[in-house]
This record gives structure tokens, C-alpha cells and sequence, in this order.
């Protein structure tokens, strides 16, 4: 604000009154070239942010419609508190009840973010010194099934095999990596105090927010473990299903206020801060386009005012609407170019530095810098446009009329 004030403020001090008076007024052309450059700045700054905002959305877009490695619609959640966790497994078995309910499962940590991890994994073959820091849960039966996560190998914990509960391990493919192996269903594999073997190795899933990369992960069958219980519903009917659930929960603990929460719900909630950073940008450049544009029209006014004379003469010569209003945009659809070229590497460097930080992002198209360039050259012919159309229309005889 005090730059943009104290620069027409002294500009317009500097001015000899006597050469006012006159109308021998000679602004020179470093004043011009000052506010050409300013012009060409806001727009810079403007298309910055605008390639921003869009880079932003559709990172954002992307981490939301990526396939997580698990069916996340339908599935809902509710965290066991105090006496609750002792009734889990009759608050399963009514559930089971209805033909809505497609699967119903349990999980110790939260099921969107598996948070615990701890050294000490341990394998036939691995160097004694070597450390490794694996992710870890605990999860009842049909986790594998309710979840609809893929198996690569083995098969999931099963009520059929009694040391699924105390020995048997469910890895994901990180782990598969670590190893070093193809193939790691009945290998030992011993970990946070369990000396077990690995009985299935799912596929990679996520179990954080896309902004982590997939850690190693196995999981230990033990309804003793549960804390979270999830569930599916079946499609079609999911207020039908979710007043069941409801129902059953406070016939089975009356004391206790059902909390639960859909999948879709946290993960929309883990992009909140991209949400927020892209509607501040988004608001950010509409106020920077706005401003850019009272710059350039500002500017237009002031040029096209001191070339009322030459369009006299130009229309005087059989010059046309057309051919006059083309001549007078033409020079600000260069300034608009030269801003493009001056933004697009600059943004690029930022968006892309930006995106680092996401182990899965978007590529930056260069299709995204196009559409902003056209778009960005159009608002300004539009700002424009209407100082130049004037002028072209404007009677040759007041312009000359004292020449």
C-alpha cells in the first residue's frame, strides 16, 4: 500500500506546474517502462498462483480417488471404550444377524491410521545387525475378508487353525521386501515378542495418509486386540444399515454413545490443511487477477490517451475499427506473453518442489501452463478491449480538431 501510494504521489509532485499549464507535459520513458513493468509483475504473480491453485487441486483430487489397496465405501468404524471392549464379540454376533451386514471385523488401532511400529523384526537369514522398523496391529478374524484386501500369497487367519491366534502372522508386501525373498508363507518370522511363521502376504495397502509411503506392516490375528470394530455394509440402503447398527449397539451397550464413523470420513478429513491451502490460493489469485486487471486497464486508458492523435490521423488515413482495435491490444497481449514466460518456470520450480513432499503425487501437465496462458491472455484483452474499441470509435475531428 505505501509503495503503490508513494509512487504516483511522487510521480505527480515531480511535475513542473508551467509545463502543465502548457500541455508541453513530457513523461519520458522510464516512467512508462516502470509501469509496463508493474503490469507485467501483478500478472506474473497472478499466474503463479492461479497454476498453484490447480497443481493443488489436482493433487489433492488425486490422494482422495487413489485406490487405497482395500474397498473403503461402505465400511464403517466405532472405537470400543471401557467395559465395551469385553462384549465385542456379542456386539459382532447381532450384528451378523442382518443380511445388510456384509462383514464385521476388529482392529486395535485406528483402521485409517495404524500408527504403532517397533524394531526387532526378526527372520530366517537376516543379519543379526541389521534393524528394521516394521508397523504393527492386531486384528480379529475376517479382517482380511471385511476389509476386501488382496492376498499375494497364503491364505487369511482362520478360526480352522488354532495358532492363527498366537503364532500366525499376516505381512504386506514391504515386508516381502525386506526379506529379500519371492516367497514368505511358512518362513519364521518373529516379532514383538511373538516367535511365529508368516501364513499370508496381502498386497500393499494403505493404513496413513497418501502424504506416507506404504511401511512394512504385519498384523497379528487376536480378538483380544480389538479395539476399533469396522464393518460393511451392503450398498444400496446405507441409512437402512446404519439404524441397525445403531440399534443393535444400544441393546448391547446402553450405557455407552455410538460413535461411529465412516472410512470416507477420515480420509477426507487427512487433506483438510491441502483443502484449506487451495481455497486460500484460489481466493488469492482472484484478488490478484482483479487487482492485475485494474493495473492494465489503468494503464490502457493512459496510453490510449496519449495516442488520441495518432488514431485521428490513422482513421483520417482509411485505418478501420478492427485494424485500430488490433494495433492497441496487440502491445498489451505482449506484456500479458512476457508475463506467462517469466511465471510459468517459476511456478513450475514451486508446484514441483511442493510435490516432493507426497511420496504418490500428480505430474505437472504442460497443458495446465497453456490454459492458463490463454486464460490469463483473455482477461486481459477483455480488460482492454473496451479502452481500444473507444478509441478506434472515437470521431477523428475531436482528436485534431485543433492540430
Amino acid at each position: 500500500g505505501i509503495i503503490s501510494g508513494s509512487y504516483p504521489a511522487l510521480f505527480l509532485s515531480s511535475f513542473r506546474p508551467i509545463c502543465i499549464l502548457k500541455g508541453s507535459l513530457n513523461i519520458g520513458s522510464r516512467g512508462g517502462f516502470f509501469r509496463k513493468s508493474l503490469v507485467v509483475i501483478q500478472f506474473s504473480l497472478s499466474i503463479i498462483l492461479l497454476i498453484g491453485t490447480a497443481v493443488i487441486y489436482q493433487q489433492v483430487g488425486y490422494m482422495r480417488n487413489k485406490k487405497v489397496g482395500y474397498e473403503k465405501d461402505q465400511l464403517l468404524y466405532i472405537p470400543l471404550r471401557g467395559e465395551t471392549q469385553k462384549s465385542y464379540e456379542t456386539l459382532k454376533q447381532e450384528l451378523l444377524k442382518d443380511s445388510k451386514i456384509l462383514g464385521v471385523t476388529g482392529v486395535s488401532e485406528g483402521p485409517v491410521y495404524i500408527g504403532s511400529n517397533a524394531w526387532g523384526a526378526k527372520w530366517d537369514g537376516i543379519d543379526p545387525s541389521r534393524k528394521v522398523l516394521v508397523s504393527i496391529a492386531g486384528v480379529d478374524f475376517d479382517y482380511i475378508e471385511t476389509m476386501k484386501i488382496e492376498l499375494i500369497e497364503g491364505r487369511p487367519s482362520s478360526r480352522a487353525f488354532a495358532t492363527d491366534t498366537s503364532t500366525g502372522w499376516l505381512v504386506n508386501e514391504e515386508v516381502l521386501k525386506l526379506m529379500g525373498t519371492q516367497s514368505a508363507v511358512g518362513k519364521r518370522f518373529s516379532f514383538s515378542g511373538v516367535d511365529g511363521t508368516i501364513i499370508g502376504v496381502m498386497k500393499n495397502f494403505h493404513v496413513q495418509s497418501l502424504e506416507y509411503a506404504i511401511e512394512p506392516l504385519a498384523l497379528l490375528t487376536n480378538p483380544r486386540y480389538v479395539n476399533n470394530v469396522v464393518i460393511r455394509m451392503q450398498g444400496g440402503n446405507i441409512p437402512a444399515s446404519l439404524d441397525y447398527i445403531k440399534s443393535t449397539w444400544q441393546k448391547v451397550f446402553p450405557l455407552y454413545t455410538f460413535e461411529g464413523r465412516f472410512f470416507n470420513e477420515d480420509f477426507a478429513e487427512m487433506y483438510q490443511s491441502e483443502e484449506q491451502m487451495r481455497s486460500i490460493l484460489n481466493d488469492a489469485a482472484i484478488l490478484a487477477i482483479i487487482i492485475a486487471c485494474l493495473g492494465l486497464f489503468g494503464l490502457a486508458s493512459f496510453l490510449v490517451e496519449q495516442r488520441t492523435k495518432e488514431v485521428g490521423v490513422r482513421k483520417v488515413l482509411g485505418a478501420s475499427v478492427s485494424g485500430i482495435t488490433i494495433m492497441l491490444s496487440k502491445e498489451f497481449a505482449k506484456w500479458v506473453v512476457v508475463a506467462n514466460l517469466i511465471a510459468w518456470p517459476i511456478a513450475y520450480f514451486l508446484m514441483n518442489k511442493w510435490l516432493q513432499d507426497y511420496p504418490y503425487r500428480i505430474s505437472i501437465s504442460w497443458w495446465l501452463f497453456l490454459i492458463t496462458g490463454i486464460a490469463t491472455l483473455l482477461i486481459a484483452l477483455v480488460t482492454v478491449g473496451y479502452q481500444s474499441i473507444k478509441a478506434a470509435r472515437a470521431n477523428p475531428v475531436n482528436s485534431l480538431r485543433y492540430e
